[in-house]
């Protein structure tokens, strides 16, 4: 991996807690596991991420049911950023 630009580095800066939105039944890439907790390769992908720049931030999950909630409160700033969002046949409906 490269190393951040000055405006990642300032974005990082800015959000000591960054908080993830993701769709909870997207397995193997975003899940909620059996303990309530986010999991799949999204969230290894983030927490290496974080590890790997030896940054300082925390990552904060918040599942979703529902593709159209998550991107509402990602404009709404409820959610620093969202993963795994596509537009497959029947998803505004989930």
């Amino acid at each position: 991996m490269s190393e951040l630009t000055v405006r990642e580095l300032k974005w990082f800066k800015k959000h000591h807690t960054i908080d993830v939105g993701y769709l909870e039944e997207t397995a193997p890439f975003a899940y909620t596991d059996d303990n309530g907790k986010a999991a799949g390769t999204y969230v290894d992908l983030l927490k290496y991420t974080i590890d790997h720049y030896h940054l300082d931030n925390k990552l904060s999950y918040h599942g979703y049911h529902n593709v159209n909630t998550m991107l509402k409160d990602l404009k709404k700033k409820k959610v620093d950023i969202s993963v795994l969002v596509s537009e497959m046949p029947g998803d505004r409906n989930r």
